[in-house]
């Protein structure tokens, strides 16, 4: 099994292929920072790669195919089913969700010799694992993360909410944990169904609602919807509710341009009329990121 990620080009057709991976190793998502370089999670196999100048690190963080939990410097530091990830340029750190242990943790960019700490889990004080006692399988709990300053924002797909951390603390932020439909002046009151991607736009922050088919916006005005029509999935291009989204998820926000997972196509939105429409369609992506305006695309091959 390998995998190949190419570069689309905003605005125009061209797309090109930026480098492969020769694994066995299944890789579930990854994340770009300019000047620093891709890391690609592979949950399963509770490990990060890692791609930078000097070529590949297949063991970035986390021993491949051995799951457990230890904080330390790259060697020495466990994973437990590591989902999804975000840069924060304020500390220069990634923060990680690992859905099998329930935790966050961060961990310094250093393309050399990482080291990773937990912030929040079992033996934290604070009871964040509570969040996910009821599940049967935690490690299906799918999650995605974005960073607004201080702020870092998680949405939990089994859990049917977006919590925020800030200033060492979490707090529930929107959704109230059951799941379908409905606004409310007070947003963590109203409800999401698998919301399954959050970005930050413009000081706005969107959200992937993936079980209700539609992008919601929380902004000072309150949590609106501002693409596709809630609780009615289709496959058609439009401006705001007039166009139908099929379980949209991994949505990426960069320079006033969206772009998300559709089924088995990508479309981008513009956060200037929230217009959709469709840029590429693939049966074998994996996931997406942004490069600036450009789309970047991981697919099997």
């Amino acid at each position: 099994m390998g995998y190949s990620l190419t570069k689309k080009s905003f605005g125009t057709s061209k797309r090109s292929c930026l480098f492969t991976i020769d694994t066995d190793m299944e890789i579930s998502n990854f994340l770009y920072v300019r000047d620093f370089g891709y890391l690609f999670i592979c949950k399963k196999n509770h490990c990060i790669i890692f791609y930078g100048g000097n070529g590949f690190d297949f063991a970035w963080i986390g021993s491949p195919n051995q799951k457990g939990f230890r904080d330390g410097i790259r060697g020495s530091n466990y994973l437990d089913f590591p989902d999804s990830i975000c840069y924060s340029e304020q500390h220069n750190s990634f923060y990680l969700f690992e859905s099998g242990g329930s935790r966050i943790r961060r961990i310094e960019a250093s393309d050399s010799n990482p080291a990773i700490m937990s912030i929040f889990g079992e033996r934290d004080g604070k009871d964040f694992a509570r969040y996910f006692s009821k599940l049967k399988d935690k490690t299906l709990c799918e999650s995605s993360c974005a960073i607004d300053g201080s702020s870092i924002y998680f949405s939990f797909t089994s859990l049917n909410k977006v919590v925020m951390i800030k200033d060492s603390q979490f707090s529930n932020f929107v959704g109230n944990g059951r799941s379908g439909f409905s606004t409310a002046s007070n947003p963590s009151e109203c409800m999401l169904s698998r919301p399954s991607g959050i970005a930050i736009g413009n000081g706005d922050i969107y959200i992937a609602d993936s079980g209700n088919s539609c992008i919601r916006k929380y902004c000072k005005n309150g949590l609106t919807v501002v693409a596709g029509y809630p609780l009615k999935s289709g496959d058609q291009d439009g401006k705001g509710i007039g166009c139908l989204l099929n379980h949209p998820s991994s949505l990426k926000v960069s320079d006033n341009i969206g772009y998300l997972i559709d089924g088995n196509k990508i479309k981008y939105m513009a956060l200037s009329d929230y217009s959709v429409g469709t840029v590429f369609e693939s049966d074998n992506m994996v996931a997406i990121d942004v490069d600036g305006r450009d789309l970047l695309i991981l697919e099997k091959v």
